[in-house]
C-alpha cells in the first residue's frame, strides 16, 4: 500500500539521516548549488552562494556568458537541437545540443550504449557538460558507464534516491567512476538547479519527498528554456510526482516529454493541459489511450522513439521537428 504524504514527512527526519550516511561516493547534496525559479510547490529559492558551485562553474566552460542575454539576442546567436534517441525497448536518452554545449537527459538502456555514442558523434559532440540522471531505473541509467568511460563529462546531476538496494548500487557504481574520473555529482534535495549550458536554460526540479516506494516518483524534471521556446522533461513521474509537478509555475510549453513512456495516471490529463504542448513525445513504440486523447484534444503532435530518433531544433522563436534520413 503506498505511504501517504502525511506518513512521508513522518520518517523525513529519519530518512534525511539515511540520507546523509548514504555511501554516493563523491556525491554533493545539491542544495549548495546554484538556485532559482521554482518558488511554487515548495521549492526553495535562495540566492547563489559567494563560492563557485556546480550550477554555475560549468557556465564558464561552456559559453553561458550568453546567459543575462534577452530572448531576441539569444535567438540571434544559434540554434538549439533537441535529440530522443530511439531505444531498443522503452527506454530515455536525450540529447541537447546548444552551441558548443551538450546536455544529456539519461542515457537509455546498457544495449543503447553504442547506438547512443554513434549520435553523440554523429552530432559533433565530444564532450558531455551535464549529465542529468532522472532517477536510478535501468532504462534511465543504463548507458551511463559506457558514456563516462568513453567521453569527457564535467558534471553529473541526479536525484537522492533512497530505495531499492539494487538501484542504489546502480548510482554507486555510476558516482564510484565519477569519482575515479574526478567528475563532480550533485544529488539534488530539495532546492531546484539552474544550469547555463550555450544558448539553453535549464531549471532542474527534484522530487519534494525523502522518501517514496516506487523509484519513478524521485524523478527529476528538467525545464529547458531557448528564448521565447520552452520544453519540459519529466522522466518517469507517475501520479504523486505528476501533482508535484502540477503545482510549479511554468511558461508556454512547445515540447512535452510525457512520463514514464506514454503511460497514464490520474494526474495525465491535468498534466497535459497544464502544459497544452505543441510537441509531445512518447520515449516507447506506443502510448496509452489517455495519452493520445490528450494529444488530439490539444492539438499536440504525437512523436514515438519506437519509430525512429526525433529531434526538434529552436532558433529562440520557434520550435519545429526536423527532417532525419
Amino acid at each position: 500500500m503506498q505511504k501517504s504524504r502525511a506518513e512521508n514527512r513522518g520518517k523525513s527526519f529519519i530518512l534525511w539521516l539515511l540520507l546523509l550516511g548514504m555511501l554516493f561516493t563523491g556525491c554533493t547534496d545539491g542544495s549548495n548549488a546554484q538556485t532559482g525559479a521554482g518558488e511554487s510547490a515548495g521549492y526553495a529559492k535562495e540566492e547563489a552562494a559567494g563560492e563557485q558551485t556546480p550550477g554555475n562553474t560549468a557556465g564558464a566552460d561552456t559559453g553561458s556568458a550568453d546567459a543575462g542575454k534577452t530572448s531576441d539576442e539569444t535567438a540571434e546567436n544559434g540554434e538549439v537541437h533537441i535529440c530522443f534517441l530511439k531505444t531498443a525497448e522503452d527506454a530515455d536518452c536525450i540529447i541537447i545540443r546548444s552551441g558548443q554545449s551538450a546536455v544529456m537527459i539519461d542515457t537509455g538502456e546498457e544495449q543503447d550504449g553504442e547506438r547512443m555514442l554513434e549520435e553523440l558523434k554523429g552530432q559533433g559532440i565530444t564532450a558531455v557538460d551535464y549529465l542529468i540522471l532522472t532517477h536510478p531505473d535501468k532504462d534511465h541509467v543504463g548507458g551511463a558507464a559506457l558514456l563516462l568511460d568513453s567521453l569527457p563529462v564535467s558534471h553529473v546531476v541526479e536525484p537522492a534516491y533512497v530505495g531499492e538496494e539494487k538501484k542504489e548500487e546502480r548510482l554507486e557504481r555510476i558516482n564510484k567512476s565519477c569519482e575515479e574520473k574526478g567528475i563532480p555529482v550533485v544529488c539534488l534535495t530539495d532546492k531546484v538547479l539552474e544550469i547555463s549550458a550555450g544558448y539553453v536554460e535549464l531549471t532542474v526540479y527534484p522530487p519534494q519527498e525523502a522518501y517514496y516506494e516506487k523509484a519513478n516518483n524521485y524523478s527529476l524534471a528538467v525545464l529547458a528554456g531557448h528564448g521565447e521556446v520552452h520544453m519540459f522533461f519529466t522522466g518517469d513521474a507517475l501520479r504523486i510526482r505528476s501533482e508535484e509537478l502540477l503545482e510549479i509555475e511554468l511558461p508556454e510549453i512547445d515540447l512535452y516529454k510525457v512520463p514514464h513512456h506514454g503511460r497514464a495516471n490520474k494526474a495525465t490529463e491535468e498534466m497535459f493541459e497544464k502544459v497544452s504542448p505543441k510537441y509531445a513525445v512518447v520515449t516507447a513504440d506506443a502510448a496509452e489511450a489517455e495519452v493520445i486523447q490528450s494529444c488530439e484534444k490539444l492539438g499536440a503532435q504525437l512523436f514515438l522513439t519506437g519509430e525512429q530518433s526525433w529531434e526538434f531544433i529552436s532558433d529562440g522563436k520557434e520550435l519545429r521537428p526536423a527532417d532525419r534520413e
